[in-house]
């Protein structure tokens, strides 16, 4: 049973397969940072919601940057280090983790607070 208040995502709603991938420095060979490269993290079926008018108010309020929100059940490892990468019909979308929230502390399920990084900003 959950905590009250706490309203865990039903699997059922968690219709989007996405890849997190981990952000990780780039080696250039020669003992210098090359920039930033991305590591395969894990698949996992989610949920992709975008935030309501009032919810980026509210997260405005509070100085946190969030356009959707992502639930998944619990994967330990993922952090703002993180992006998720939704493709559907040969179109990819990324997503930049800004928070991450495990409900409840249960190791249950991962509430992803995350902005659409527009296709120009991916390149």
């Amino acid at each position: 049973m959950a905590p009250s208040g706490v309203v865990f995502t039903p699997i059922g709603l968690m219709r989007q397969r996405v890849s997190v991938v981990k952000l990780v420095p780039a080696s250039d060979g020669m003992g210098g940072n090359a920039g930033m490269a991305t590591t395969d993290l894990c698949d996992v079926w989610c949920s992709i919601v975008p935030v309501s008018a009032a919810e980026k108010l509210a997260a405005a309020a509070v100085n946190e940057e969030r356009s959707h929100t992502v639930s998944m059940r619990y994967r330990d490892g993922i952090d703002a280090t993180c992006r998720v990468n939704y493709t559907r019909g040969g179109v990819t979308r990324q997503f930049r983790i800004t928070g991450v929230v495990n409900l409840a502390e249960r190791n249950r399920e991962l509430q992803l607070s995350c902005i659409e990084v527009m296709a120009e900003a991916m390149t």
